[in-house]
């Protein structure tokens, strides 16, 4: 338990942010008094993290594109995510949210591609958000890149996977 220190309540750990500064490790208020400061302050906040870049923009800029670079592969797979969420909402499909770190458990439930059995290069959603599917692990595959391309948004789409007996 910790004492917030703007609202003065007694809550538990779960509800304070990381601070690496701090003695316990924890921000001194909790994650609720943060989050009205924040939308609160929005424009100044804002405002402020400008001139800051502004003013440190040779020392920053630099620094930002070497560890983007550095990276660029762990990232990536993030990336694609956002992108294929901004996609399902567009379209205003069913999206269930999952984290990261389920998706990669989920495809990793394969060896190899769901349709060939190739190199997992793409992830490729079985019935396509272009057919109405939806944006959810359950509709989530591995796919080499020559089928996923090749299915594009068939469905329902023949696998060639013979049926075990």
């Amino acid at each position: 338990m910790k004492h917030c220190s703007k609202c003065g309540e007694t809550k538990p750990l779960e509800a304070f942010s990381k601070d690496g500064k701090a003695k316990d490790g924890l921000q001194g208020a909790c994650k609720t008094c943060n989050a009205a400061y924040h939308a609160a302050n929005k424009e100044r906040i804002a405002e402020r993290n400008a001139k800051y870049y502004a003013a440190n923009k040779e020392r920053i800029a630099p620094r930002e594109a070497a560890w983007r670079a550095a990276n660029r592969e762990r990232n990536r797979p993030r990336q694609q995510e956002r992108t294929r969420r901004r996609r399902a909402r567009k379209k205003a499909l069913t999206t269930i949210p999952f984290t990261f770190e389920q998706q990669a458990q989920r495809l990793s439930m394969w060896p190899g591609g769901w349709m060939c059995g190739g190199p997992k290069e793409h992830i490729d959603h079985v019935k396509p958000m272009g057919k109405k599917g939806p944006h959810m692990l359950a509709n989530l595959r591995p796919a080499c890149a020559k089928c996923n391309l090749r299915k594009k948004d068939k469905w329902p789409f023949p696998t060639g996977r013979r049926v075990l007996t």
